[in-house]
């Protein structure tokens, strides 16, 4: 533990754990301990915890758990080995290395998840509560994933997300939300019975063929995405001022009752329906361009068609 606005270091050549022990950055948010030896955790857990920054630059090794408590900062910077899972509770883990997380699971039930540089992190992991991830460097996650409950991630990132392992939602709706239209590609899977929300000002792209059945929802100002490579298996919804490009291919149902859709891919699969209630737009292509439907189109009472005219072609 250090006091305000200071370093504090563990520069020792080796340290071995034989209890459980906490390490914490003390003082103020300006209080950074730093910790360059390696550390055989012998079996035992170690938290990280404290106001301000715990770094950890050596190498974890051992069988036990590493636990972030928050509500500062834990940089893990080392090539760590151990066996353990990696939990997030509160404050921030900070990933420094693409093996800072261990070999373990790294499970998430709050707090913030951010990169220091571009980072892939091969570990699975389980997201069991609402989380944020940090405005730092690019994230690939190419571990699977599971939905622990119903959560909401909010993307403060300005570089890019992308989850390219698969996600299973367990029942579970994952809601994705933004401030300042940072964006989250979904390059895996989704599968399972619960549904998938875009919200606030966020961007979410789905590159691959989505199995998950539950409602898609996408509301406020945010985008959803549907790469030409990607496809949803869902009846989707489209609220306030949001935006579904489906230049891939949804298989149920889409309704607009505020916002757009368009694109140049397919929405229904013979029997599925576009409408486009009042309030809500369709804008076939994302230019001038054709969206087919398969199935019925319903166009009712002040809802909107957009068509793009070339205007520097003879008609």
């Amino acid at each position: 533990t250090g006091g305000s606005g200071t370093t504090n270091s563990i520069t020792a050549a080796d340290i071995v754990l034989d209890d459980a022990q906490s390490w914490s950055a003390g003082g103020t948010s300006a209080h950074t301990l730093s910790v360059t030896s390696d550390v055989d955790n012998g079996g035992n857990d170690l938290t990280l915890e404290g106001v301000g920054t715990v770094s950890q630059s050596g190498v974890i090794s051992g069988a036990g758990d590493t636990i972030i408590a928050g509500p500062g900062i834990a940089r893990l910077a080392g090539a760590n080995t151990f066996a353990g899972d990696t939990t997030l509770n509160a404050g921030t883990a900070l990933i420094a290395n693409n093996a800072g997380l261990g070999a373990g699971e790294f499970n998430v039930n709050g707090g913030v998840v951010q990169a220091e540089g571009t980072r892939t992190v091969a570990n699975d992991m389980q997201w069991n509560a609402s989380f944020a991830f940090g405005n730092g460097g690019a994230f690939d996650f190419t571990g699977d994933t599971t939905l622990g409950a119903s959560l909401t991630t909010t993307l403060n990132n300005s570089n890019a997300v992308d989850i390219s392992g698969n996600i299973a939602n367990a029942g579970n709706t994952l809601t994705v939300t933004s401030t300042t239209n940072n964006a989250l590609e979904i390059s895996g899977i989704l599968s399972g019975v619960g549904g998938l929300t875009t919200g606030g000002s966020a961007v979410v792209e789905l590159t691959n063929d989505q199995t998950y059945t539950g409602a898609t929802s996408v509301t406020g100002d945010s985008t959803l995405d549907i790469d030409a490579t990607g496809s949803i298996d869902s009846a989707a919804t489209v609220s306030g001022t949001a935006l579904l490009t489906v230049d891939g291919e949804t298989s149920e149902s889409v309704t607009v009752s505020g916002g757009t859709v368009n694109g140049t891919g397919t929405i229904g699969d013979g029997d599925d329906d576009l409408t486009v209630e009042a309030g809500g737009a369709v804008a076939p292509g994302t230019s001038i361009g054709e969206l087919d439907i398969d199935g019925d189109f319903t166009l009712e009472e002040d809802g909107v068609y957009e068509a793009e005219i070339n205007n520097t072609a003879s008609t």
